[in-house]
C-alpha cells in the first residue's frame, strides 16, 4: 500500500501553515484514493507543551494514519551539485522516497542536489528553489513537489513562477530555498558544482 505524508512545522507550541498541509493533504488524498478524507490536521496535530522547534510527520494512506513528533535541527546548505533525472516523479509526497535518496548520493562532497528535469530546474531533494532575477524572487514553475511554503509565498504575492533553464543558474546572484520546516531562507556565499 502507498503511503504519503506532511511534515509540518510547529514553533514554540504553535502549528505553522496548517491550512496549506490540510489543502495538500486534500488534493493528496483525492488523487491517490478518489476520496475526500474526513480528517481535519488542525484537529489532530498536537503541539508538544515545549519551547523550539518540532516535526509533526503525519503519515497516511486510504484507511490509517500515524503522527510523529521530533525535535528539529535545520541542514546547512551552502553547496549544491546540478543532477539531471528526466523521470523522476515526486508531485506527491510519497513516503517512499527511493528516487529522490538515489539522487541525492550522487552530491559528492555538495551539501545538497539542484535537480535538472528535460533541461528545466525543479528542486533540491529536500526543499523548493528561489532565484533573485534582480528584480523578484522567481521560482520553477514545475517543481517536482508543490511544498506548503512554496505555495504561501505564491498566494501572497512574495514569488513569481516561471520556467527556469538549467543555463539561467549561471545568471542568478541570488539563492534559497522552502520547505515546511525552514520557511524561506536565503543561501548565502553559495556554490553550484556541476
Amino acid at each position: 500500500m502507498c503511503k504519503l505524508f506532511e511534515t509540518i512545522s510547529i514553533i514554540d507550541n504553535n502549528v505553522q501553515n496548517i491550512e496549506y498541509h490540510q489543502k495538500r493533504f486534500d488534493i493528496s488524498h483525492f488523487e491517490m484514493w478518489k476520496t475526500l478524507p474526513n480528517i481535519k490536521l488542525s484537529e489532530i496535530i498536537k503541539a508538544p507543551n515545549i519551547k523550539g522547534q518540532f516535526r509533526a510527520k503525519f503519515v497516511y494512506d486510504n484507511n490509517s494514519y500515524d503522527i510523529e513528533y521530533h525535535p528539529y535541527q535545520p541542514k546547512i546548505i551552502k553547496t549544491f551539485k546540478i543532477i539531471e533525472s528526466n523521470e523522476i516523479d515526486y508531485h506527491l509526497k510519497y513516503l517512499d522516497r527511493e528516487e529522490l535518496d538515489c539522487l541525492s548520493k550522487q552530491k559528492d562532497d555538495c551539501d545538497e542536489i539542484i535537480i535538472i528535469s528535460n533541461g528545466l530546474v525543479t528542486d533540491t531533494s529536500i526543499a523548493n528553489l528561489y532565484f533573485w532575477d534582480n528584480t523578484e524572487w522567481v521560482t520553477p514553475k514545475d517543481p517536482l513537489l508543490k511544498g506548503t511554503y512554496r505555495s504561501k509565498l505564491i498566494c501572497e504575492n512574495k514569488v513569481t513562477e516561471r520556467e527556469i533553464s538549467e543555463s539561467e543558474l549561471l545568471i542568478f546572484g541570488r539563492i534559497a530555498v522552502s520547505n515546511a520546516m525552514i520557511g524561506f531562507v536565503e543561501v548565502k556565499d553559495y556554490c553550484i558544482k556541476y
